[in-house]
């Protein structure tokens, strides 16, 4: 793959931020791929963001993230957080996002 080609598949591949505000979320099911960055934003009280590999909180934790109240904590992985089974959050705390920026490879 040349150069442009290289750069035109990174634009369609783009990672994009993925809001999270359930308890439980699903981010990708049953695929591979990379998270980069994690980002929470507590509500009125503490919060905590658990990333685990899979579609329940029954698989490996792959991140986790926590944050005073009213205030931000944020992961930022160069080489990636590597998954395989899809991703599914877990939030904690009153009126907490979490926002995941991750990468499907299938």
């Amino acid at each position: 793959m040349n150069d442009r080609a290289s750069s035109e598949y990174a634009q369609k591949t783009a990672n994009r931020p993925i809001k999270v505000t359930a308890a439980g979320q699903v981010i990708a099911s049953g695929q591979s791929g990379v998270v980069s960055h994690v980002t929470l934003l507590a509500g009125s009280d503490a919060a905590t963001l658990t990333l685990y590999d899979g579609t329940d909180n029954t698989g490996t934790p792959i991140a986790f993230l926590a944050a005073a109240a009213e205030s931000v904590d944020r992961a930022v992985y160069p080489s990636g957080v590597r998954y395989s089974n899809g991703v599914y959050a877990e939030i904690t705390g009153t009126g907490p996002t979490g926002l995941v920026v991750a990468t499907h490879e299938s």
